[in-house]
Parts: structure tokens; sequence; C-alpha cells
């Protein structure tokens, strides 16, 4: 009867048809399946657990979405078979790409840090376009398969557009109801757009006031000027003060006698949204996932700033393309006395307007500052940040233990002289300026970079399985003060390569004159006395989740 029906079609209509027929194949072939399989272990899991409500609507689920794909480009409706063809293809295509670059398929943690960092989305694409341009045919060709009309005879009315839309209300519910990834196994034109429904929706909740500073004693600040100091990307063991062979820190080996170089540091996470939330409100590790957002009600770094008499400042190199980044919120913005927001184009001179701001905020004026620095640094694609024009000769690339395809290594090399420009050079404009005995300076990046080390393209913020490289960062300490810097040298000696995000809050609470013990109690161990043998791990999930993955180091 189906055969009969197909003979009756002229060339044209059977042409479309087996274009139609042709496209769902190439859904199955080129998706990164595992959905049959995957959706069985997850079936399977939660029947194990006795989740049986769950179970009944993840099937539901599964069996919805396989339909609601196979009759969306089979609607008569034009509308209707176009949105949803759009919508499939575009969640299709996102999931592909993600596949490709992550190693891993969409789920919900990285469409949420797409959805937060699309301020980013320029960069992103000139750091992925190879692979993004490369699926985008393919794409373009299954679009054309589904939205164009099908034979009538072959064609169904609008009341099956209630598949696509069932599935996708379906989903969404499944995840409201689990508060967890349970979805991307199923068909990623109907999970991706759920995914992107809930990142979408799921943003901060209490956006109220917070608590006040609420401590027993005076504070007598051990610094005139604090400046915190956190970079964009920045790999510690990638840098020639880590690792001599490389070359690109020659200034820092100039000065390593008079700095504290705390090694490779460990991030509290590989992504820049949650790690600069976690520097900024002083959250200990046993905190996260930090799912009743007590970062967000808790006093902020500005707040003890204040408290202990410093004007509060913050130079800002991405507050042009996202003024509240990184979970900052009204409430906390207004215990920042003043932004310094540099000029953003061209990209590679954003670090040198940093330091030149940060130079002149200190020779200001002679009142306390608490400075707050986030510089442009390596973000992706790492060739923005330094100039063309740029001459220096970086060694290293051929010892690094990643095995490198040409194009790997010219960019890798381009990172390792990205260093040079945006990391050490900064310091070479700022030392002087900084290294005063009434000023101390904490330098930290967000997080470390992938070198295609573990087999993925993504640099960062990648969710299953990363490369430790993602959370190896930088942590240099000093101040012109020589008995503090003598103390801080040698802690820097003994925890060689030991510390992590979590100790360096502390470290700043104390230099503003808080009380060690009563710091310690309540914010954990600062720098000088990092806890030998201590085990460190980061978490690839976002801080403000229901629950954690967490990636050990040592």
């Amino acid at each position: 009867m189906v055969v009969g029906r197909f003979l009756e079609l002229g060339w044209s209509g059977r042409a479309v048809l087996v274009a139609k027929l042709f496209g769902l194949a190439g859904i199955f072939v080129l998706a990164p399946w595992g959905w049959v399989t995957a959706s069985i272990e997850r079936a399977q899991l939660l029947g194990a657990a006795g989740s049986f409500g769950v179970l009944a609507l993840y099937v539901a689920v599964l069996i919805v979405s396989y339909i609601a794909v196979v009759v969306s480009p089979f609607l008569r409706h034009t509308q209707s078979r176009v949105v949803f063809a759009f919508l499939g293809l575009v969640g299709f295509a996102v999931d592909l790409v993600v596949r490709d670059v992550t190693g891993s398929s969409l789920k919900i943690d990285m469409m949420q840090t797409l959805w937060q960092e699309r301020a980013q989305a320029a960069g992103a694409f000139d750091a992925y376009a190879h692979t993004i341009t490369a699926v985008l045919p393919a794409v373009a060709c299954l679009f054309a398969a589904s939205a164009i009309a099908p034979p009538r005879t072959f064609s169904l009315d609008l009341r099956y557009a209630v598949f696509p839309i069932l599935a996708l209300g379906l989903a969404v519910e499944l995840m409201y109801v689990t508060r967890e990834d349970v979805i991307s196994e199923i068909p990623s034109p109907v999970s991706a757009p759920a995914q992107f429904v809930m990142a979408a929706s799921s943003g901060v909740r209490y956006r109220g006031a917070r608590d006040a500073v609420s401590y027993p004693k005076a504070v007598e600040p051990r610094f005139k000027n604090i400046v915190y100091i956190v970079d964009e990307s920045i790999r510690a063991d990638y840098l020639g003060v880590n690792n001599p062979r490389i070359n690109n820190t020659p200034f820092l080996n100039s000065v390593s006698g008079k700095i504290a170089n705390f090694g490779v540091a460990i991030s509290s996470t590989n992504c820049s949204r949650g790690a600069r939330y976690i520097l900024r409100t002083g959250l200990r590790e046993d905190q996260l996932p930090d799912a009743n957002e007590v970062g967000l009600h808790q006093p902020s770094i500005w707040q003890y700033a204040k408290y202990a008499g410093f004007r509060t400042l913050h130079l800002d190199a991405f507050s042009s393309f996202d003024p509240m980044h990184s979970f900052m919120n009204e409430a906390e913005s207004k215990s920042i006395d003043s932004v310094i927001e540099p000029k953003p184009e061209p990209f590679w001179e954003l670090d040198r307007r940093v330091a030149d701001a940060l130079v002149k905020a200190l020779e200001a004026s002679d009142q306390p500052k608490f400075i707050f620095v986030e510089k442009f640094g390596l973000h992706p694609p790492w060739k923005r940040s330094l100039p063309e024009s740029f001459q220096f000769d970086v060694s290293g690339v051929e010892s690094l233990p990643a095995k490198l395809s040409n194009a790997q290594k010219r960019k890798v090399g381009t990172y390792l002289k990205g260093v040079r420009w945006s990391v050490d050079l900064f310091f070479e404009l700022t030392y002087k300026a900084l290294s005063r005995t009434d000023t101390l300076v904490i330098y930290t990046s967000d997080h470390g970079q992938a070198m295609y080390e573990g087999g993925y393209e993504a640099s960062h913020c990648t969710k299953n399985n990363p490369h430790l490289g993602e959370a190896m960062v930088p942590l240099i300490v000093f101040t012109g003060e020589p008995v503090f810097q003598a103390k801080l040298a040698a802690a820097a000696s003994r925890a060689y390569n030991h510390a992590n995000h979590f100790d360096i809050y502390p470290q700043v609470l104390a230099a503003m004159g808080y009380d060690e013990a009563w710091v310690r109690e309540n914010f954990g161990t600062g720098l000088m006395s990092i806890p030998e043998g201590r085990k460190r791990r980061f978490t690839s999930t976002q801080p403000l989740k229901s629950k954690a993955i967490w990636i050990n180091v040592d």
C-alpha cells in the first residue's frame, strides 16, 4: 500500500519523500548516539533506585521524543514544520559541536555555561570556527529536507504537532522533577531545546541584600593597599617561572627572589563564572555545591574591605561585555566604591589598559585601598589577546607532553607567546608600583587550560573527565615589606605545588586585619598555613547546583 502510494507520486514528490527519509536517517547516522544504549542504562538505574514514578516519566519522554523526531518533517502545516525543524536541528547541531569539542554529548551543565557565557559567544565561535563550519553544511541539508513541504499523501495534519510540543514539555518537566540531567540520552533535537529552556529559566534565585559583617573586635589592617588580581585562562605550568623549558616569563624570572611563588595551584572549578564567584565570596570547599546560595547571602569581599576601612575598587576588563558577570548582582555591587572599566578594543590592549589603570589607582590618593583586578588574560581564541606584530620567539612547545598536530602546535605556541604579552609584560609594567612596603599583591587565574591532552579540543569548562590542566593556575604573592615577604616566601617554599583557590580568601581577610583564628574558623586556613599532605580537588559543575562532580588532583 505504501509502495503503491509512493509510485503514484510524481518525480518531484518522490524526490522530496526520499530526501526526508534520508534526512531522518542522517540524523540517526550523524548523531553521537549512544542514545539507545545510554537510555536503557538510565532506565535500569532509575528502576534499581526504586524511582518508578521518574522511570515512567523518563520512558514517556523517550518514546514521545522519538515519535516527535519522525513526525515533525511530515507536518502539513508549514509554520509548525519549519519551527520544529529549526529548533530541533539547531539543538542537534549544538550537540554535535559540543561532542566534537569536549568529547561528550551536550548536558544541562554545559548548556548553562553556554547561556551564562553568551557574552563571549563571538570569541567561542572564533576559537572553534573550523568545527562549527564543518557541522553546518550537513545540518543545513538536514534542515532543508525537514522543512520542505512533504507530498500531501504522506503528510500529517496539525494535530500531530502535539508530539514535538509534548516531547519538549515532558523533557523540561523531567528535569524540574529530578533536578538532574537525565535527558541527555534522548534525541538531541528534543533534549537540547529542553536544556536551553532550563538554562535560560534557572537563574540565581536570591537577589536580596547581603548579611552585614559581624566581627567581634576592631580591625587593624596589616597593609594600606591590597591588590587581588584574577587573570583569565592562565595555566600555571605553561609559565616559564614554573617550567624552565619555556622562556615566556623573563621578567617574573628576574624578580623570582622577591616574590612568593606557590607554583601550580588548583582552581576551585574549571570555569570562569564559578571560580570568580568563589574567589569573591570566600565559599569553602565543604560548602560546595552552594545549592542554598550561601555565597549570595553572606558578606562579600567588598563588605569586609569597607568594614576594615579600605576604599573598594573594581578594575574589570570584562565589564564592557557583561557588567554583572560571574554571579555579581546589585546587592554586591553596592559595596564597590568605584568601578574602572578599560576600553575593550582592541582586545590585545586590554591588559595594558588594566596595568595603567592599576598604577594610577594606587597613586591616586593615600587612602587605604582594596583593588580587585579582573584581567582579560588569554580567553580563547588566544590569538586575539596579542597583536600580530608582537615579536617574541617562544620556546617549549616541543617539550610539552601532549602529542600535537602542526595546527595545534601553532595554537599552543600562540598561547605561550600570549603569556609573555599578557602576564609577564603586565607585571613588568606594574611591579615597581606594586612592590611597595605598604602593599600586598595576590595573583592567580580563574582556571587553567586543557591543551589537547585529554583528547578533546575545548580549553576549559568541560564537564566529564576534564584534564587537570583546566584547573592548574598560578599563585604568586608579594609585598615590598621585607619581613612579611620572607614569611610568604617560606610558606610558598613549604607548600610549593600544594595551594588552591580556597587558601586565598582567608589570606586576604588576614591581610585586611581580621584575626587569624576567627578567619580560620569561618573561612579555613590561608596561604601561611596550608596543611601538609592535603589532597586537592576541583569541581567541574557550577557552584549553585544541588550536586557537584569532583575531580581529584593529588
